[in-house]
């Protein structure tokens, strides 16, 4: 089944005030610091993210996973890019940290060479994966004289 994504809210509100949680255990502090839940549901998986992952910035980086560009805006506003640093930074993701950056820098000129080589390295590893794989094949030629097969 495919897992359902919940983006659960506008990632919060940064003039919420935090006073009264004071007297809480720091214990359940752990709890806030996750990234998302899964759970299992009668659709299929449920993925559940953090409030604190605004549901514009996940997008963007769905469609730099799928892509190897995040899709902005023409003349982005600086608090979208900080935010979509802050999210690369959280799951991890390097080279969408040094395309924000170089937005901020008006350096934006190096982002499509970064787009560039992860589609090259992910064309690489399904080539490496996939290719001349009996079982990963749609269809396998048998070469005559060369006793050699080719599974696409």
């Amino acid at each position: 089944m495919i897992p359902v994504i919940i983006i659960n809210g506008d990632g919060g509100d940064d003039d919420d005030d935090d006073d009264d949680d004071d007297d809480d255990d720091d214990d359940d502090d752990d709890d806030d610091d996750r990234i998302c839940s899964v759970h299992d549901s009668e659709d299929g998986v449920v993925v559940e993210l953090s409030a604190d992952i605004k549901a514009k910035t996940f997008v963007r980086v769905l469609e730099f996973i799928y892509t190897g560009v995040p899709r902005l805006e023409e003349g982005a506003d600086e608090e979208m890019v900080t935010e979509l640093r802050r999210v690369a930074n959280i799951f991890q993701m390097s080279y969408l940290a040094t395309i924000c950056d170089n937005l901020e820098r008006e350096e934006e000129f190096l982002n499509p060479s970064i787009g560039t080589y992860l589609n090259d390295e992910t064309g690489l590893k399904l080539k490496h994966m996939y290719l001349n794989k009996k079982a990963c094949a749609d269809v396998v030629f048998l070469v005559d004289g060369e006793g050699q097969t080719v599974c696409l």
